[in-house]
C-alpha cells in the first residue's frame, strides 16, 4: 500500500527500505540521506512544510536557496554533495511512486574543489609505527593487530570492524571482507599481520573466558567482550599514528592509502590494488598513483643536490 505523500515518517521509512533493498546502500550512507531530507525539510518554515503538497511543491529555486543555507556555513564540499545527492535520489524515489513527474535537483551541478590527495606514511613511518612499543596487553595487542590489517590489507574501518571470526583463515592468509554496498571480497593478510592476529587471538580468549553476554562472533572486540564501537577504534589508531606523523588528518583510513600507495611504488599492477581495495572504479584507485608521483618528487628535491 502506498504511504500518502503528506505522512513524512513514513515515506522517509520506505525510502530507507528502498535503498537498502532496491540500491543496495550502507546503513551509514542510508542514515546519512535521511538526516539531510529531514535538514531539508525543517530549513522551511511553518507551516508551509506541514502542507500536503510540501514535496511536490518544491521547485529548482528552493533547492538553490538551501544549497546557499548550506555554503553560508561553511560545511564542506563532500557534506553538501552528499545532501545534494540525497535530494535528488529521494524526488526520483517520489516520481518512481507516481507522486511527482519530474525532478526538481536535476541539473544541479557543484564545481568540485579540487580533490585533496589522501595522506600517506612512507615506509620508514610504517617501519616506526609498528617498532613502536604497543603495550603487551589486552588492548595493545589488539590494537597492533587491527593496524596490522589495517595496512597488511587495504580495510576501510568498517570493514574491519566488520570482520567476523570465521570470515579470516590465517593459514591461508586471507580474509573475507564486506565492503560497500554490502560486496564482499577476499583479500590476502600479510605475514606481520598473521603473526600480530594470532597473538592477539589468545588474549581475546581470555577476554570471553572471564564476561558473559559477549559479541563473540566478532573479531576485534573490548575488554568486555563487546563488539568495538568505529569511534573508539579510530581514536585509538589516530592516537597511534600521531606519534609518528606531524599530520592532524591522519585516521584509519590513513593505513589504507598508505597500502595501496606503497604497493604501487613497489610495481603492484593498479588494477590488483583496485579489487584489493573494493574500489568499484578504476578512476578512484588512480588517485594514488598521483600520491606515488607526489612522494618521488618530493624525495627528489630533498635527495639530489642540484634539484
Amino acid at each position: 500500500m502506498k504511504t500518502e505523500l503528506d505522512d513524512l515518517p513514513k515515506l522517509i521509512h520506505q525510502f530507507g527500505i528502498y535503498l537498502k533493498t532496491q540500491k543496495n546502500y550502507s546503513p551509514h550512507t542510508i542514515s546519512a540521506y535521511i538526516s539531510d531530507l529531514k535538514q531539508f525539510h525543517h530549513s522551511f518554515p511553518f507551516p508551509q512544510n506541514q502542507r500536503p503538497d510540501f514535496w511536490k511543491s518544491i521547485k529548482r529555486l528552493d533547492i538553490r536557496n538551501f544549497l546557499s543555507i548550506l555554503t553560508s556555513k561553511d560545511l564542506g564540499e563532500t557534506s553538501i554533495e552528499r545532501k545534494l545527492a540525497a535530494l535528488k535520489h529521494f524526488f526520483n524515489y517520489l516520481i518512481r511512486q507516481d507522486f511527482m513527474e519530474a525532478n526538481p535537483v536535476t541539473g544541479f551541478f557543484r564545481i568540485r574543489r579540487k580533490r585533496k590527495l589522501p595522506s600517506v606514511l612512507s615506509e620508514q613511518q610504517i617501519h616506526n609505527l609498528f617498532s613502536q612499543a604497543f603495550s603487551g596487553n589486552f588492548s595493545g595487542m589488539r590494537d597492533r593487530a587491527a593496524a596490522e590489517l589495517f595496512y597488511s590489507s587495504g580495510l576501510r574501518l568498517s570493514e574491519l570492524l566488520g570482520i567476523k571470526l570465521y570470515d579470516i583463515d590465517l593459514s591461508s592468509a586471507v580474509v573475507r571482507v564486506t565492503g560497500k554496498g554490502d560486496k564482499q571480497r577476499i583479500v590476502p593478510v600479510g605475514e606481520y599481520a598473521i603473526g600480530a592476529v594470532s597473538a592477539y587471538l589468545q588474549y581475546r580468549e581470555l577476554v570471553l573466558k572471564f564476561n558473559e553476554d559477549t559479541d563473540y562472533q566478532f573479531l576485534f572486540l573490548n575488554k568486555f567482550g563487546r563488539r568495538l564501537s568505529a569511534r573508539n577504534m579510530r581514536e585509538r589508531i589516530k592516537g597511534y599514528l600521531m606519534k609518528v606523523s606531524d599530520d592532524s588528518s591522519v585516521s584509519p583510513h590513513t593505513l589504507r592509502h598508505s597500502f595501496a600507495t606503497h604497493m604501487l611504488d613497489r610495481g603492484a599492477d593498479i588494477r590488483a590494488i583496485q579489487e584489493m581495495l573494493g574500489h568499484a572504479s578504476l578512476s578512484i584507485t588512480q588517485r594514488y598513483t598521483q600520491v606515488s608521483s607526489t612522494f618521488i618528487s618530493n624525495s627528489y628535491k630533498k635527495a639530489f643536490p642540484r634539484a
